[in-house]
């Protein structure tokens, strides 16, 4: 073969018709690229080069896709669990809870009881610290970000004053947990 040209007798019309198509008919394109490979040593590098990168680019998103699943799961597990330190020590509260029930049920002095209430409910308050829960304060002015009105009504206080409260607010952290539902005063009433 010559430049890729078949030798075709004359007179026969198939091959005259064959005579007008190239030789990459017979083997297709990828036969043409290989024998372009095979004659230009540049190309075949090229071709190597590229079969590499393919193969390491497939590798690399293998390896993503497996960093991504345990980056998934590794979260599952931390949101799962982070709760674990904090309800460990509220653990305790109820343990002294039931200890104070049990000791009511038996002994029936109120006082010790009382007293016994209230250590737990000291020793949850302090738990819930450590897990960075504090009170929101009540103190002065309406604070819509931190306070929710439950009622308005006349006082001898300011405007927008909070004049009491109907259930204590918290923050965790620097967020509201829960706003503190109180009763705020609606202008000082009048004498009359």
């Amino acid at each position: 073969m010559k430049h890729g040209k078949r030798i075709i007798p004359i007179g026969d019309e198939e091959a005259s018709e064959a005579k007008a198509k190239p030789a990459e008919d017979a083997g297709g394109p990828a036969n043409s690229v290989r024998q372009g490979a095979e004659s230009n040593p540049e190309l075949g590098a090229a071709q190597a080069e590229v079969a590499s990168l393919t193969d390491q680019i497939k590798r690399l998103a293998a390896e993503f896709d497996n960093y991504k699943k345990r980056v998934e799961r590794d979260r599952k597990l931390s949101e799962q669990y982070a709760a674990a330190p904090a309800l460990t020590k509220l653990l305790s509260v109820l343990d002294n809870l039931t200890r104070a029930r049990q000791s009511a049920e038996k002994t029936h002095d109120v006082a010790s009881y009382a007293r016994g209430i209230e250590m737990t409910e000291q020793q949850f308050k302090k738990a819930l610290e450590e897990a960075g829960v504090k009170e929101i304060s009540t103190e002065g002015a309406f604070n819509p970000s931190l306070h929710e009105a439950i009622h308005a009504e006349p006082s001898d206080k300011p405007q927008n004053t909070i004049i009491e409260v109907i259930e204590k607010g918290y923050l965790l952290h620097d967020r509201v947990l829960r706003p503190a539902r109180v009763k705020i005063s609606g202008g000082i009433k009048e004498n009359g």
